[in-house]
């Protein structure tokens, strides 16, 4: 783990019984609970390439999750993707990035018509405008499906993914795609839902209910959204890191968290 930001340093099983269970994927709590027990305050500030690089930390511990490896291996199975070491460490990064800054996910972002351009300026805004983590039931920020898909490629890239762009389903709709090698020689296209716009709940990476050749060209997200060295609340990085770190656990786990959380933001 990257110094400066602390959070849980392995990751934790959670079920899905109640209410209160699943939520405590997230809780305000979790970030600075282990620093208090540690004696270590948050630090004030942390820069984006810091909370980057933490990031990249978590993700390279759950490559190691079987759950993951098997989930990956269901998308080899399902759309002829190459099952490498790179392919799987590019999807493993975007497991986690989707889990996390999708639509009611672990960074809990509620999704709003906000009629904002398609990136994600305003949810970092949003985030460096926090003094302290909302209660579990509320939002961190407020996006529309442009300005999620966006967040979900710019971090994506950081981490090494940069095939990722964003893809207008509709005219006014738009989620993530990541472009991968395939079995042959063509590229395989995997629809990343990073809201459920149009979507059964129970849709995520590589939906088939998105046909992502209709777009002809995917263009990489190659904008730089917020610069490395603009920097955030310590508390708020710390609260990204552990919740990024909480979507290690099984897609069902997550799905059900994430529908009870949506449904738990306010109007």
């Amino acid at each position: 783990m990257d110094e400066g930001i602390e959070a849980e340093s392995s990751p934790r099983r959670f079920t899905s019984r109640t209410l209160a269970g699943l939520l405590a994927l997230v809780t305000p709590s979790l970030p600075t609970a282990a620093a208090r027990a540690e004696g270590v305050a948050p630090p004030v500030f942390v820069s984006v390439d810091k909370l980057v690089r933490s990031l990249e930390s978590v993700a390279s511990e759950q490559e190691r999750l079987p759950f993951v490896r098997a989930e990956f291996a269901e998308l080899v199975r399902t759309h002829g993707l190459l099952d490498s070491a790179d392919v799987y460490r590019a999807y493993v990064r975007v497991r986690m990035i989707f889990e996390a800054a999708r639509e009611g996910g672990t960074w809990r972002i509620r999704w709003r018509v906000t009629d904002r351009e398609p990136r994600s300026d305003e949810i970092w805004r949003e985030w460096r405008a926090l003094r302290s983590i909302p209660p579990e039931r509320e939002p961190t920020a407020t996006a529309e499906c442009d300005e999620l898909a966006a967040l979900f490629s710019f971090l994506v890239r950081k981490l090494g993914v940069p095939e990722t762009g964003l893809f207008w389903s509709t005219r006014d709709h738009a989620i993530a795609v990541w472009t991968a090698p395939g079995t042959s020689k063509k590229p395989v296209r995997i629809p990343v839902p990073t809201s459920q716009v149009g979507l059964d709940e129970a849709e995520t990476i590589g939906t088939k209910e998105v046909d992502p050749w209709k777009q002809k060209t995917i263009y990489p997200y190659s904008r730089k959204d917020v610069d490395d060295q603009v920097t955030l609340p310590g508390r708020i990085a710390t609260f990204l890191v552990a919740a990024a770190r909480a979507t290690a656990v099984p897609r069902a786990e997550l799905d059900a968290a994430r529908n009870i959380r949506v449904n738990s933001f306010p109007p």
